[in-house]
């Protein structure tokens, strides 16, 4: 129950543009559920938009990691490998909606791709 508070936080402060409050309840989210890829990128959004490269960049490090541990994992039980091989395909293509940019300074560096 608390990982299900925790991520309404998240969301909650987020779009009241209150990063802080942000950061702190994703941190906790991490700790009870460190794999969360939207949180990971909930964080990567609040810290592009705060302008604090610092964790920009901590958090992409995350959701990097996420990303490895997915793409390496084995099918779940009862999942056939041909299951798994499409939930992987298509995963990488709903990652690749999204991108960092550098070139925008760090309030550009995360936004949808357009192209």
């Amino acid at each position: 129950m608390a990982i299900v508070a925790d991520d309404l936080y998240v969301n909650y402060y987020l779009a009241q543009k209150n990063y802080a409050k942000t950061f702190e309840y994703g941190d906790k989210l991490f700790a009870q559920d460190p794999d969360n890829l939207a949180n990971a990128v909930n964080l990567v959004h609040a810290a592009s938009e705060a302008g604090d490269a610092e964790k920009l960049l901590a958090y992409g490090e995350i959701t990097s990691g996420i990303l490895k541990r997915f793409n390496a994992s084995a099918p779940p039980a009862g999942t056939s490998e041909e299951q798994w091989s499409r939930k992987s395909q298509r995963a990488a293509i709903r990652r690749g909606q999204y991108s960092i940019h550098r070139a925008g300074g760090v309030r550009g560096m995360y936004r949808r791709k357009t192209d």
